[in-house]
């Protein structure tokens, strides 16, 4: 059973729409800022240095007691004098080191890289999509429903010019081979006009709706602590490593995103 030319173009239109929207580019990181390397850590003990004016001083050397020198000449007795004690200098404590205590931990330092998962054919899908994309969708169907319909035809005509050309004598074939030719040609020039104008109508249209979706999604995703989005069409070309235990399906938030896109844009 052959696909009608409506549903041919709306397969196309599906497909091309979905290639417009490009989401893997809304996928990179909005705001492009380079990790600062690291300044250091300092320590947590800084110890206060001693001021030089509480130095202490040193002690004198104690002085040893004098004896009365002796002669041989009678000498007036002398009074020893007192013995000279020392004095004793009050030594002054340095103070004791500054304990900093470590700063608390933010919310930002401690919490966990997130991601989410968009599947970006979803968003196109004109079952269940976004809904600007489905009435793109069935705009260019209606613009283009006729030269898709003459193109269809002229299909047609190349087929049953072929299947005439097989089955002709070598007499016949001579006549019907040139007219195969020419069928085709034009049948090949009238497919690649139409491809050209289909793409420039489509991204016309497509472009201002795939800038507004990655707005929203940029929004939609900050919204949810999510520093990472992944296109699930590309999930296994994209992610190298998934932490055991964790369900793909659970992140994937799809749905909940064309839900708010479609709600705000009614």
């Amino acid at each position: 059973m052959q696909m009608s030319s409506h549903g041919r173009l709306r397969h196309v239109a599906a497909l091309m729409i979905t290639a417009c929207l490009s989401l893997p580019a809304a996928a990179q990181p909005w705001e492009s800022a380079k990790p600062k390397p690291l300044s250091g850590l300092r320590p947590l003990i800084q110890p206060t240095p001693v001021p030089p004016s509480h130095a202490p001083e040193a002690a004198p050397a104690r002085t040893a007691d004098r004896k009365p020198t002796v002669t041989t000449q009678m000498a007036k007795p002398k009074t020893p004098g007192p013995k000279l004690a020392a004095r004793l200098v009050p030594l002054t404590a340095p103070a004791p080191p500054r304990v900093v205590p470590p700063r608390p931990a933010t919310a930002t330092a401690t919490a966990r890289p997130s991601l989410i998962i968009i599947d970006s054919r979803r968003i196109a899908d004109p079952q269940g999509g976004v809904h600007q994309l489905a009435l793109i969708s069935d705009q260019l169907i209606h613009e283009f429903a006729d030269r898709q319909a003459a193109l269809d035809r002229l299909k047609n005509e190349v087929d049953a010019t072929q299947a005439e050309l097989t089955a002709a004598t070598p007499e016949q074939a001579k006549i019907l081979d040139p007219k195969v030719k020419a069928q085709q040609a034009a049948f090949d020039a009238q497919k690649a006009a139409l491809i050209n104008a289909y793409n420039a109508r489509s991204s016309a249209l497509v472009t201002p709706v795939q800038r507004q979706v990655n707005d929203a999604l940029k929004v939609f995703a900050t919204s949810r602590g999510a520093m990472a989005v992944i296109d699930r069409a590309h999930f296994n070309d994209t992610v190298l490593m998934l932490q055991n235990g964790v369900d793909h399906n659970a992140l994937d938030l799809t749905t909940a995103f064309i839900d708010s896109y479609n709600a705000q844009r009614r």
